[in-house]
């Protein structure tokens, strides 16, 4: 029969089976992680960021359309929603490069998701539908 004092040896904490010399290096590699974190974090905030003024906008392109929405994806493409329900995308220079046009078929267009570029997804309110469409804007 084992006695409390046995059960307390047995189940003594894990640090106490631990060698000295591991303790010792756990806090000098904890105290080296972190000095190298600070020495970095200094040189972070100490660069500055110019603020936006009106004249570093430059206007680019003009796009005489009847525009009702519009997004740009993360290469530069424009991809314009005009008042028929026609989707367009625009290269980076405003050449056309695709059209997608498929007014009958859900209603008018909600929202367009352009975070993948290769994978438009188009949303439509009225039947709570999701479609695809690829970069060159088909199903």
């Amino acid at each position: 029969m084992s006695t409390l004092n046995d059960y307390i040896a047995q189940s003594a904490p894990i640090r106490a089976r631990v060698p000295a010399a591991w303790m010792t290096f756990r806090a000098s590699s904890l105290i080296l992680g972190l000095a190298f974190v600070l020495a970095f974090a200094g040189r972070a905030a100490a660069q500055e960021i110019p603020p936006a003024t009106a004249s570093s906008f430059q206007l680019t392109l003009t796009i005489p359309q009847d525009i009702v929405d519009f997004t740009v994806d993360n290469l530069g493409n424009i991809y314009l929603l005009n008042s028929d329900n026609q989707l367009k995308k625009l290269g980076p220079k405003g050449d056309s490069q695709a059209v997608f046009n498929d007014v009958r078929r859900y209603g008018q267009i909600s929202h367009i998701d352009v975070a993948n570029p290769l994978k438009i997804l188009v949303y439509y309110r009225e039947f709570t539908t999701v479609i695809e469409l690829d970069r060159f804007l088909n199903n």
